[in-house]
């Protein structure tokens, strides 16, 4: 494989990009949430380095390779490209997933830890709206957000319904990115009101 024209060479053998994460280790919220290592997260949705993202975040270079070795060190991105620089070699990093999504297995084994990680992870949403809201446009705030608060009744046999549909819906129009794409945030969350009598 050659080097492309910017002199960035593949690594072979790379498995594509997952769609979905599932994180079953509540430590890593401390990288989902923590500002640069978030924003970093935000960024790299397509290969990039360190120099690239630093120029992005108008930040200075020496500021991120710490945060760059954590989330390598996470598994939550990795080395796609490198190229040579004199004696040096310099690496493209890339997300190994497009979306997180919760273990079912943190909700069976820490009900409040997992409440904590929710939490978190509607932080994650709330911070990346307010970003879009303090830099956007009222105009293309109406074009392309939605935000709906609301309660549904459902008989029981149709909640698996509504679940199924909102992950189909998610997957539906999931693509490959492309240099007209526009990109989205999206937070899916469904749950039912706690049973009488249990945690409040």
């Amino acid at each position: 494989m050659a080097p492309n024209d910017e002199g960035w060479l593949d690594l072979p053998d790379l498995a594509p990009i997952a769609e979905v994460l599932e994180l079953g280790d509540l430590t890593l919220l401390d990288d989902l949430t923590h500002p640069v290592r978030g924003a970093l997260l935000r960024r790299l949705g397509e290969p990039a380095s360190v120099a690239e993202v630093a120029a992005q975040l108008d930040v200075p270079v020496t500021r991120l390779y710490h945060h760059v070795h954590r989330l390598t060190e996470a598994g939550l991105i990795r080395v796609v490209a490198t190229r040579r620089s004199g004696s040096a070699t310099q690496s493209r990093y890339q997300v190994v997933a497009r979306s997180i999504r919760l273990s079912p297995e943190l909700v069976e084994g820490d009900p409040r830890a997992a409440a904590r990680a929710t939490a978190a992870l509607f932080d994650v949403a709330r911070h990346e709206f307010e970003r879009f809201v303090e830099a956007d446009t009222s105009e293309r705030f109406r074009e392309r957000s939605e935000l709906v608060l609301g309660e549904l009744t459902l008989p029981p046999h149709r909640v698996e319904d509504l679940l199924t549909r909102l992950r189909d819906i998610a997957e539906e129009f999931r693509s490959e990115p492309s240099p007209e794409s526009i990109r989205m945030t999206m937070l899916l969350a469904a749950f039912p009101e706690p049973e009488p009598g249990g945690p409040s």
